[in-house]
């Protein structure tokens, strides 16, 4: 499966497997970015 992706979005950037997927997009010069869970929360609902 090869897809060309414009850019990827890692929700939780703190974690082990978040990480890891960040060192093997640098490898492929992937262009990404990711957010930790301290700057979103997706529990919380919000008020329109």
């Amino acid at each position: 499966m090869n897809k060309n992706f414009n850019r990827i979005v890692i929700l939780g950037s703190n974690g082990f497997i978040a990480k890891n997927l960040k060192i093997n997009l640098k490898k492929f010069n992937m262009r990404y970015i990711s957010i930790s869970k301290k700057k979103i929360n997706l529990e919380k609902k919000s008020i329109p």
